[in-house]
């Protein structure tokens, strides 16, 4: 049997805000519905990681797979210390994307979408998403 404790701290991995009001039964209610989605994948393997660490190279940055249960990827960038900093996290699992489905027309598709996130400044996360992910 699973406590409510266990319950919420489930509900925080995934990002679901106003958890701590809720009762045990709707607490499991939306936990079962976001592991039962189509999209969701438990290893959260939803991109080809040695394409985005090629694109982590050219911008120059690092990326390992995201310890956050509702992103894909950390972007780390080193330090005057020579020690990895954690800039963002960026992706959600069980959304496709460049790297995985290499379909020019999606990703022109995503593109005219998601404009802003693509003239974005460098070091912001959506500006991120969009060098890794989808180029």
């Amino acid at each position: 049997m699973v406590t409510i404790t266990e319950l919420k701290e489930k509900a925080k991995q995934y990002g679901l805000s106003g958890h701590y009001k809720w009762s045990k039964p709707k607490l499991q209610e939306k936990i079962d519905k976001i592991e039962t989605a189509p999209g969701y994948r438990k290893n959260r393997i939803g991109y080809e990681m040695s394409r985005v660490r090629a694109n982590a190279r050219e911008i120059g940055v690092r990326v390992k797979t995201s310890t956050l249960i509702n992103k894909k990827i950390d972007i780390f960038r080193k330090n005057e210390e020579g020690e990895l900093d954690l800039i963002c996290s960026v992706g959600l699992p069980g959304q496709d994307d460049f790297t995985l489905h290499q379909n020019e027309k999606k990703r022109l598709v995503w593109i005219a979408n998601n404009q802003k996130s693509v003239n974005n400044e460098k070091g912001i996360a959506a500006w991120y998403h969009y060098k890794l992910l989808w180029n």
